[in-house]
């Protein structure tokens, strides 16, 4: 039976394939991804002029409490390959311990996508799947109820596609077998729009968190971030005014990352961290960051002298000054040389200035490491 047959027996509960209720999509997701996707096909979304609304847009919550559908009860659940279109909303949804993985891989949503105060108690894949603007994840809680093999997607939105003014704030991750057993959690390859918002906390220090090969838009936001542990962005890229202040790294790998016009990356610590090979296409800024381990700029380009005040050394190194320079010292690792500008004053004189460029561009001609 297709799905206007099966609409047809009972609309009152199931509404009609042109305004479904939430029992109708429900039918519908049972049903599967083909029977789904040629509904939406003959059935888009379409914005209504005079409310604002999304017509026709997947909705699990009515009015009437009877029309609730609670997800968690239906553990058969697979929304992989879906098209959703816009404005589908899944706020407060539970995906139970009995759905294990949430499955949204390859799903297709348009604008106005919400998941707010959303929890999945195995995990979620959002794998290869594509949001228009205005995706919101917030206040979305991700736990391990079940150990899950250390290979397996816990929390992932590889390859998956935003367009502008996404907001994944907070994603709060959970994890209770130790961190030896963690999966990675993985944002690999993610392409991000503009002015995205981007705030991760951890109950334990992430043994592998991948952002290696990203795009992020201009206006990121990842200030006051959890990313302890061990995080890759390797070779991703950002638009003009990102922001990674105040944001809490353990080791972090930022090697041949390209950065446009102005990064902030004050406060807090840095474990290892290595920028080998990246590019600051504009102001970068680490003020008040202390480097507590091995740190790389080696070959690093920076196209403005990058900004670095009050910053502090790891025990057994001293900077006294408010800019620091790179030149080589012994055992090919790279000493401080300071400035005779005022600690925090970015209004230094012209040749101090310059002086601090030359010295880090000479650093990124010849390479070598801050220590």
């Amino acid at each position: 039976m297709g799905y206007l047959e099966t609409f047809a027996t009972d609309p009152g509960t199931l509404g009609t394939p042109e305004n479904p209720r939430p029992h109708g999509f429900l039918f519908l997701a049972k049903a599967g991804k083909d029977i789904w996707n040629s509904w939406r096909a003959d059935h888009p979304t379409q914005r209504d002029a005079s409310s604002g609304e999304w017509l026709r847009a997947v909705r699990w919550h009515r009015e009437t409490p009877q029309e609730h559908i609670q997800l968690a009860n239906h553990p058969d659940l697979n929304f992989s390959g879906f098209v959703f279109g816009d404005g589908a909303d899944f706020t407060a949804q539970q995906f139970s311990e009995g759905m294990g993985v949430a499955n949204f891989v390859g799903a297709r949503f348009g604008d106005d996508a919400r998941f707010d105060s959303t929890a999945f108690r195995v995990g979620v894949s959002f794998r290869g799947a594509s949001f228009g603007n205005n995706a919101s994840f917030a206040n979305i809680v991700v736990y391990s109820d079940k150990l899950l093999p250390i290979t397996a997607d816990w929390i992932c939105f590889e390859n998956a596609k935003f367009g502008d003014n996404a907001g994944i704030y907070p994603l709060q991750c959970h994890w209770g077998h130790g961190i030896d057993r963690m999966p990675n959690v993985s944002f690999k390859g993610v392409r991000f729009g503009n002015g995205t918002r981007l705030y991760l906390f951890s109950s334990a220090p992430f043994r592998f968190l991948d952002f290696s090969g990203a795009t992020f838009g201009k206006e990121t936001d990842f200030s006051e971030s959890f990313l302890k542990g061990m995080a890759s962005f390797h070779g991703s890229q950002f638009g003009k005014n990102t922001s990674f202040a105040n944001a809490q790294f353990g080791n972090v790998d930022f090697q041949q990352c390209r950065f446009g016009d102005s990064v902030d990356f004050q406060g807090q610590d840095f474990g290892l961290v290595s920028f080998a090979e990246a590019v600051f296409e504009g102001r970068a800024g680490f003020s008040n960051r202390t480097f507590k381990a091995h740190t790389n700029f080696s070959k690093a380009r920076f196209g403005k002298v990058p900004f670095i005040s009050r910053l502090q050394a790891a025990p057994g190194y001293r900077i006294r000054g408010g800019f620091i320079c790179l030149r080589p010292g012994r055992h090919r690792k790279w000493s401080t040389r300071i400035s005779n500008a005022q600690a925090g004053d970015e209004h230094s004189s012209g040749n101090t200035r310059r002086a601090v460029f030359l010295s880090a561009r000479d650093a990124g001609r010849t390479g070598g490491t801050l220590v």
